[in-house]
C-alpha cells in the first residue's frame, strides 16, 4: 500500500507545473540524464509516476502510467519498496516548474520524514517506558535502577526536541512563521535524525535482543527511522544547511533562532552559556548545543539530559554560538570542566 505521503507530494509537484491531478495513485521520481531514477517509493504499487528531469538547464514535469514503464523491486532497511525506475527520455515532454519549486519539493519530503521519525520516536520511548516498568530483576522493576532511568530520561529528552522542532517546522509552514520555512526543516531534519540514532540505540539495549526478532515489534519502528533518517537528503547535509545558517546568524542570531524553533525562552542574558527553559510542563531537561563537524560547517546537536546548576529541574543549557568555533565537540556550562561533586570524596 502507498504511503499517501509521496501522493501528496506527486500532486503538489504537477500544480506547480500547472497540470492538475486525478484521482489516481501517484509518487514522485526525479530522473537523471539517462531516464533512471533510484529508490522511489513505492513505484510498484502506485497507477502513475510524476516524473521531473532537468533539460537545457531548467526542470521539466510530466505525469506518465506506471505500467508503461521498467520498474525493479527493491526495498529500504525496513522493508518499504524503494525501487529503481528506467524510461526512455525520448517519450516525456511536460512544462518546466521553476528551480524553486524543485528546492520546496525536497524541502517538504524532507520534513514529511521528520514527521515520520517523531511518530517512531514516540512509540520507542512508549515500549521502553512500559518494559522498564514491567520487567522485574532483582526483587523490583528495571525502571527503578538509575542506570536505566537515565537511558529513559535520555530517550525521552531527544524524542521530545525532535518533536517540539518538527512541530515548529510544521507551523512555519501553516501559519506563515517569520522564521523561513526552510531553516524550520532544516532545524527539524537535524534533530530528528539524530535522535532517531540515538533512541533506537537506547532502546535496543533497554528491551535486549527480543527487540530485534520478528515477534516483537520494537525493530519495526528503530529500522524504519533508521531508513527515513537518510530519505530526501542525508543527516550531513541537513547539519550543513543549519550549520551554515547559524553561522551566518552569529552569536545573537543563532541564540534566537534555538528559542524561536524550539519554543524556549531565555531566563537569564549573559556571555557564554544562556539558561533556557521549555513552556511546556513535564518537559525533560535537555541542552542544546552547536559543535563544529568540519571546517566551516557546524551542526546542531541532539541534546541530553542534565541538571541545570542552581536551576529549577526543568532549565537546561543553550550554548550561545560563538563567532568564531575552532575545537570539536561540546562545551558544559561550567566552562568545559567536569561538574563538581559534593558530599563524597573519590573512593
Amino acid at each position: 500500500m502507498n504511503d499517501s505521503s509521496n501522493d501528496l507530494l506527486a500532486g503538489w509537484l504537477l500544480r506547480q507545473a500547472g497540470r492538475a491531478a486525478d484521482d489516481s495513485v501517484r509518487t514522485v521520481c526525479l530522473l537523471d540524464s539517462r531516464g533512471c531514477a533510484r529508490r522511489v517509493p513505492w513505484a510498484r504499487d502506485v497507477e502513475q509516476l510524476t516524473v521531473a528531469w532537468r533539460s537545457g538547464g531548467q526542470w521539466l514535469v510530466d505525469d506518465v502510467r506506471a505500467g508503461s514503464v521498467c520498474i525493479r523491486p527493491e526495498t529500504n532497511l525496513a522493508g518499504e519498496p524503494r525501487d529503481d525506475v528506467d524510461l526512455d527520455m525520448e517519450l516525456l515532454s511536460g512544462p518546466p516548474v521553476d528551480a524553486e519549486a524543485m528546492e520546496e519539493l525536497a524541502i517538504r519530503g524532507g520534513l514529511i520524514r521528520a514527521i515520520q521519525i517523531c511518530g517512531a520516536l514516540d512509540r520507542m520511548v512508549g515500549l521502553c517506558v512500559d518494559h522498564a516498568s514491567t520487567r522485574q530483576q532483582f526483587g523490583r522493576s528495571i525502571g527503578r535502577f538509575q542506570a536505566v532511568r537515565t537511558m529513559l530520561a535520555d530517550a525521552a529528552s531527544e524524542s521530545a526536541l525532535a518533536n517540539a522542532a518538527t512541530v515548529a517546522a510544521v507551523d512555519s509552514a501553516a501559519n506563515g512563521s517569520p522564521d523561513p520555512f526552510a531553516v524550520a526543516v532544516a532545524v527539524a531534519r537535524s534533530c530528528a535524525t539524530h535522535a532517531a540514532a540515538s533512541v533506537s540505540r537506547i532502546a535496543h539495549q533497554i528491551r535486549g535482543a527480543i527487540g530485534t526478532t520478528a515477534e516483537h515489534d520494537l525493530h519495526r519502528y528503530t529500522l524504519a527511522a533508521q531508513a527515513w533518517r537518510s530519505e530526501f537528503g542525508s543527516t550531513a547535509q541537513w547539519d550543513d544547511l543549519v550549520g551554515g545558517i547559524a553561522a551566518r546568524s552569529g552569536r545573537r542570531g543563532a541564540m534566537g533562532a534555538a528559542c524561536r524553533l524550539t519554543g524556549a525562552r531565555p531566563v537569564e542574558s549573559r556571555p557564554g552559556p544562556s539558561l533556557l527553559r521549555f513552556p511546556p510542563p513535564g518537559t525533560y531537561p535537555a541542552r542544546v548545543t552547536f559543535v563544529v563537524s568540519g571546517p566551516g560547517g557546524v551542526r546542531l546537536a541532539v541534546p541530553r539530559p542534565v541538571p541545570a546548576p542552581g536551576r529549577a529541574p526543568d532549565g537546561f543549557f543553550a550554548e550561545s554560538l560563538a563567532p568564531a568555533l575552532s575545537a570539536e565537540g561540546t562545551r558544559t556550562g561550567n566552562g568545559g570542566r567536569a561538574p563538581r561533586t559534593r558530599g563524597r570524596g573519590r573512593r
